[in-house]
């Protein structure tokens, strides 16, 4: 049995959690694994940890994932998406623990939000400790430069359902809310004002459903007195967007999700990493984009369509360059 350490989050931003759950689809076709994470949330590793340590002579957190510290008891790693797979106090950490250990590892759908400098640390894992890079979007892909081994395709995330739906006519929309006001979670104010404009205007045509990743949605929607669905189990969002026959969202793996149920669905770019919905088969909008006429005149049954045979293209590239080293962590 191997212990495959997943870098993730938990109960801190459920598209993370949607990738994880891709990641384990792809994995259940080689290995008896054990899924382990490195959970990368802030209230569990933070600046300020080693300090704490220091002050309150403690040395973790009673949270059920794996603190770095015990030796010779993971096979494997995998980078499972995300932004912070590319630097950051949580993933210098991990950088330093595979070099320690003399890990093997991957980076599966990872994408960029900015512009970063690439610290030492991260270039010497690429070069002696990885055997494969897939990336989400062509930031992220043009930034790790003529190197071996990496590859742009769709994020995981739209490999995280084995559900499938077939789209008729659009009845229910799912409109995925989001904050003004949360650390690494938010959108900007005009952003969220012409969603909450653009939803209201649909509502009066289809049935509508306001659904939020994070509880500070739920509290944007109380604010302006709009009821939103929420959940904090990750796998509960199968259900939710399964309950609507189109989804849109200015959050990226709402549609990863989404399309990986074969729900069509619109994704609001408001920053650089909007163009990784382009693995989804999403439509791609600009926050200044009347939806109405464009939700009751696109055909979206054929669109759903096109996501299943990018699903299953997806599916086949990952398996593909997977398959290379993965029977040897099997």
């Amino acid at each position: 049995m191997k212990n495959i350490l997943l870098s993730t989050t938990r109960q801190w931003n459920p598209g993370d959690e949607f990738i994880r759950m891709g990641v384990s689809k792809l994995l259940s076709n080689f290995a008896n694994w054990n899924p382990v994470i490195y959970n990368r949330s802030p209230a569990i590793h933070h600046i300020g940890e080693q300090l704490q340590q220091i002050v309150l002579k403690r040395y973790w957190t009673a949270e059920n994932s794996f603190y770095l510290r015990e030796k010779g008891v993971i096979d494997y790693v995998i980078f499972a998406g995300t932004p912070e797979w590319a630097g950051g106090y949580r993933s210098r950490k991990l950088f330093k623990f595979i070099i320690k250990e003399k890990l093997r590892c991957a980076f599966l759908g990872v994408g960029l939000a900015g512009e970063f400098a690439m610290g030492d640390l991260l270039k010497r894992v690429l070069a002696e400790h990885t055997d494969l890079v897939i990336t989400r979007d062509s930031r992220a892909f043009k930034w790790l430069g003529d190197r071996e081994s990496v590859f742009q395709s769709s994020c995981p995330a739209i490999l995280a359902s084995s559900r499938s739906y077939d789209t008729k006519d659009i009845k229910k929309i799912g409109c995925v809310v989001q904050g003004t006001s949360t650390r690494n979670q938010s959108i900007p104010v005009d952003v969220s004002d012409y969603l909450f404009d653009q939803y209201r205007k649909l509502s009066e045509h289809y049935e509508v459903e306001y659904i939020g990743h994070y509880f500070d949605d739920v509290v944007e929607g109380r604010r302006r007195n709009i009821p939103v669905r929420y959940s904090a189990f990750a796998e509960d969002y199968e259900d939710i967007f399964g309950a609507c026959d189109l989804v849109i969202a200015p959050r990226i793996h709402a549609c990863g999700l989404s399309s990986s149920m074969g729900i069509p669905n619109i994704a609001i770019a408001h920053d650089g990493r909007a163009d990784a919905v382009n693995g989804f088969g999403s439509l791609l909008l600009q926050p200044n984009t009347e939806l109405l006429n464009l939700v009751t005149e696109t055909d979206w049954q054929m669109r759903a369509s096109k996501i299943k045979e990018l699903k299953q293209s997806a599916m086949d590239f990952y398996l593909d360059k997977l398959g290379s080293f993965c029977s040897e962590i099997s």
